[in-house]
């Protein structure tokens, strides 16, 4: 499934928790609403919207699926593993008891953090209060070793910030095209390699074959490369050999900024930093 369609299946699944798709009844009177044809009322505000404007899409982020080889040896192993010893459901419903009663507001350093993010663009009024509420659902499963305010709250670190940053900055990132999945940038050098110095277009065998996987996964990250413009197809009657395009480049910016660069903020705000350890920098000198 693809387009907004699906987009808004999606969408209406998450946030209702259910699927729900009208369409018209045969009568004697001839087609019409099913709500109509039954003689149902209409609750206010129910009408069926459609499918999402473009501007509507992407209210999740999305973690990709990787399609490494390792990673399929690693399903294999989980395979082969079966299904393991039953688990026991109790030992989770335990904490989730456990939260039900526990506190639940939580001090963010909101206006620092929003300080210190650039307004690149326009989805990131979305993402923004998405990273927020990440740092104050981490902040409130280890609210046993955090502080809290003089009201109680508890008093989100900027390590709790640190973990949700290593997990949602590069999709962050990605979905305002501020840099380029991993995926990508590996197909496009793929597609120089096998291209060289030669002016002839490049199959996706030849591609899959300088990445190591199959076709398949090989020609979903070109066609994402494609959509994106940082490749393009020499012979558009033929979808199966892109050739490479070296004039759009491949960006690698970082919205959300360094563990560093938020002390700082929250340095001149004067908000609480926490005194939860950080964890170490990654190899570009990040945490």
């Amino acid at each position: 499934m693809a387009g907004d369609f699906a987009s808004y299946l999606m969408r209406s699944l998450l946030s209702e928790g259910r699927i729900r798709y009208e369409t018209v009844d045969k009568t004697t009177g001839g087609l019409c609403p099913p709500d109509r044809a039954r003689g149902a009322d209409r609750p206010p505000g129910d009408d069926h919207r459609g499918p999402p404007a473009p501007g509507e899409r992407d209210e999740v982020v999305v973690h990709p699926v990787t399609d490494t080889p390792d990673q399929t040896r690693q399903v294999f192993r989980a395979i082969a593993a079966g299904g393991g010893e039953p688990v026991d459901l109790r030992a989770l419903a335990r904490p989730q008891a456990w939260l039900a009663g526990a506190e639940h507001r939580v001090t963010v350093y909101a206006a620092a953090l929003a300080e210190a993010v650039p307004p690149v663009a326009v989805r990131l009024r979305r993402d923004f209060g998405l990273v927020l509420n990440l740092i104050r659902a981490h902040a409130l499963l280890h609210q046993a070793t955090r502080e809290r305010d003089v009201e109680g709250r508890i008093l989100a670190t900027l390590g709790d910030y640190a973990v949700v940053r290593a997990l949602v900055a590069d999709l962050v990132a990605e979905g305002v095209e501020a840099t380029v999945p991993a995926t990508v940038r590996e197909t496009v050098a793929a597609v120089k390699a096998a291209r060289g110095q030669s002016d002839e277009p490049v199959s996706v065998a030849r591609v899959a074959q300088r990445l190591q996987l199959d076709k398949g996964a090989t020609s979903r990250r070109v066609r994402v490369a494609l959509d994106r413009g940082y490749l393009r197809n020499d012979e558009p009657g033929r979808a199966s050999r892109p050739g490479w395009c070296s004039a759009s480049g491949c960006p690698k910016t970082s919205v959300l900024p360094s563990v560093a660069a938020l002390a700082e903020c929250c340095g001149v705000a004067g908000v609480q930093r926490g005194s939860t350890p950080l964890p170490p920098m990654d190899e570009r000198g990040e945490r």
